[in-house]
């Protein structure tokens, strides 16, 4: 259980009314602890440690922290494979092949979940940016045909402007506050070649039934909810972003056309815990 579940209680109430700094400490304590305990778990119930497809594998602690209970060694494995798999599949649908490109990135990399398949692609650089430095050492030392570098909580990055013919960003705004995500998503379309796309993706209403009423109301009225922003960047802190948000005042803000909109599990319901199955995807396009 989560540490957002945890706190739909009396308890609740009583620790978001402590001053921002103290409620923050707490928070992320318990994160820790939480994520520690899981990871712990998952390492003692695992066989194989070693490496998979030529590549090694993170420990659980770094899995954690990325995919939270999606972080079983097979299950995150195959939950990567998944989301690489359905990014070519959406590209392709729209005309574009990853093959053609120059350079991409995949923002909010964590340790490679996505990234690792694509050690084999030809064409273009692969780059990698996150926000936790321990994630990021782990790619540098372990996946060498990636590009990866820390950034900090809120931008600018570190990449000169038209850098990119694609960036994708998988369940990376469903953890930052509003303003935070309008800041990450300018960034990321300024880090765009004139033409080139964005991939995001968000909580949205297949969703809904973890949103408590007050909550509910405000994302049917199009507002953005957040949760537990004090855990910025973390699983914890959860964003729902309602398709008249994305569309009525995300896109107009960043000026970007809409490519392409993805409301529905393309896996054939199988289930995967990974983002773009379970999220709302929208591939946007940055005007020339």
């Amino acid at each position: 259980m989560s540490i957002g579940q945890r706190l739909r209680n009396p308890l609740r109430s009583a620790v978001l009314s402590l001053p921002h700094p103290l409620r923050r400490r707490l928070l992320a304590a318990k994160l820790h602890l939480e994520e520690g305990s899981l990871a712990r778990r998952i390492g003692r119930a695992e066989i194989d440690s070693g490496p998979h497809d030529g590549l090694a594998v993170p420990p659980p602690l770094l899995r954690v922290r990325v995919s939270g209970p999606g972080a079983e060694r097979e299950t995150w494995l195959e939950s990567g494979a998944v989301d690489a798999d359905l990014i070519r599949r959406l590209m392709s649908r729209n005309g574009i092949e990853l093959t053609t490109m120059d350079a991409m990135l995949d923002f909010g990399c964590g340790c490679g979940r996505v990234a690792r398949h694509w050690a084999g692609l030809q064409g273009p650089a692969i780059h990698g940016a996150d926000a936790s430095g321990e994630l990021v050492r782990w790619c540098q030392d372990h996946l060498p045909f990636m590009d990866a570098v820390e950034v900090e909580a809120l931008p600018p990055s570190p990449y000169p402007e038209a850098r990119f013919d694609f960036v994708y960003a998988l369940s990376v705004l469903t953890h930052l506050p509003e303003d935070a995500g309008f800041a990450w998503v300018r960034e990321l379309v300024r880090s765009l070649k004139p033409g080139g796309l964005l991939l995001f993706t968000v909580h949205g209403e297949r969703l809904l039934g973890v949103l408590d009423e007050p909550e509910r109301a405000r994302f049917h009225a199009g507002r953005l909810v957040t949760r537990l922003t004090e855990l910025a960047g973390t699983n914890s802190c959860t964003a729902y972003h309602p398709v008249e948000y994305v569309v009525a005042d995300l896109l107009p803000a960043v000026d970007v056309e809409l490519v392409d909109a993805v409301h529905e599990d393309l896996t054939g319901g199988r289930g995967v815990l990974s983002p773009m199955p379970l999220q709302d995807n929208y591939l946007v396009r940055k005007r020339a």
